[in-house]
């Protein structure tokens, strides 16, 4: 579940370095719920704080720079982090000479993951981070501590007569975007396909914001993280090419039982998958521990031979779909799975898609990304396909 995020600088004198940062000099502590990030020992001492002496001018210009990534900007499940995602994510980044703990933002666009990771043993660093653990906390209240912790920092510069500052004409730039609803939506999109601001393709964008009438504006925000950064173009035209082409025709009968479903605010995405999952093999009578390919093909109404590997689409595509047609139970699997046990998950994925998207949504994207959507699909997916209690027992 999410916990509490908070982060407090309590000012102090300094004589050297630059003058935002001298005048931003402070004892920070950051902390989420229990887990205090910024538990130091002094190397020297042996004294171990929760506070650490830094400036909090750095740190505040590095999350103004950073806003809309990290609110926005999933990671991929596999591979290491490229550069660019580690300097909008990862707190050392924000520099200026300063020994910063090793937090790490990882956003799914409802909630935000957060690690911290602790000094390595052989660092010759006069101070060592202690704390290692792993947590989540809400988007909004990541917003407001941020949005909190820059106003103390631009409170403080303007006692102390700064001026105009970076700081200042980057967090009005940032605070003006938040509130135009047009500007939101294009930073955010930015955000979510690996770029910062003003640094993505335009003509990209454009395309799209115009998909997004066709696929459905929810569905454009799983789209976006999953395509290749590399080849934007291209993979936006192949996907729409691929959505338009032949696919398996299924029909899925939702239960009315499944539509009265409901999750308590905070419940995390793969309590709901799994929850989920739960009610629909109730709903559909399903009482068998593993799901056959015969029950899949049920469900769907195709043919057996659907989740034969031949009916992978274009490896190529950079992830599965379906596609919903009018009446909202015929769908168009578009598998990009090639073995049999991938087109299971992956078909299994589509029906929790289905299931719980906006009926706006025409598109159904199953990717390789970090998002609070995926992640309930992978989690129902494996407790439809064998609930972990029978596989227990197995």
């Amino acid at each position: 579940m999410p916990i509490r995020f908070e982060m407090a600088a309590e000012w102090e004198a300094c004589e050297y370095g630059l003058p935002e940062d001298r005048m931003t000099t402070a004892r920070l502590r950051i902390a989420f719920g229990d887990f205090v990030a910024t538990r130091i020992e002094d190397t020297r001492s042996h004294a171990v704080h929760d506070r650490v002496n830094v400036s909090a001018y750095p740190l505040a210009l590095w999350f103004a720079d950073n806003w809309w990534r990290l609110r926005w900007e999933p990671q991929s499940l596999w591979g290491e982090a490229p550069t660019s995602w580690r300097m909008a994510h990862e707190m050392p980044a924000a520099g200026h000479g300063f020994i910063w703990p090793r937090i790490a933002f990882n956003s799914d666009g409802e909630t935000i993951e957060v690690s911290c990771r602790p000094s390595r043993q052989n660092s010759p660093d006069p101070i060592r981070y202690l704390s290692d653990f792993k947590a989540s906390i809400e988007g909004g209240d990541f917003e407001s501590v941020v949005d909190d912790f820059i106003g103390h920092v631009l409170g403080r510069l303007r006692e102390r007569d700064a001026g105009e500052t970076d700081l200042s004409r980057l967090w009005s730039d940032v605070t003006a975007e938040r509130l135009d609803p047009k500007e939101q939506v294009w930073r955010k999109l930015e955000a979510q396909l690996g770029f910062d601001p003003d640094e993505a393709p335009e003509q990209i964008l454009e395309d799209l914001l115009a998909l997004s009438k066709q696929a459905g504006q929810a569905a454009l925000d799983e789209v976006a993280p999953a395509l290749p950064k590399a080849m934007l173009d291209e993979a936006v035209q192949r996907m729409t090419c691929i959505a338009h082409g032949a696919g398996i025709i299924a029909h899925v009968h939702k239960p009315d039982a499944l539509g009265n479903l409901h999750f308590s605010a905070g419940t995390p995405p793969w309590d709901r998958g799994r929850g989920l999952a739960t009610a629909a093999r109730w709903a559909w009578a399903i009482s068998r521990d593993a799901v056959t390919d015969r029950d899949l093909a049920n469900l769907f109404d195709v043919p057996v031979r659907s989740f034969s590997p031949e009916h992978g689409t274009d490896q190529r595509a950079p992830f599965g779909l379906a596609v919903r047609e009018p009446d909202d139970s015929r769908l168009k699997l578009l598998f990009k799975r090639r073995s049999a046990c991938g087109l299971r998950f992956e078909a299994a994925r589509f029906l929790a898609d289905h299931l719980t998207a906006p009926i706006s949504d025409a598109w159904l994207p199953a990717t390789d990304t970090r998002t609070a959507r995926q992640k309930m699909q992978r989690a129902f997916a494996a407790e439809f396909l064998c609930p972990i209690d029978g596989f227990r027992r197995f």
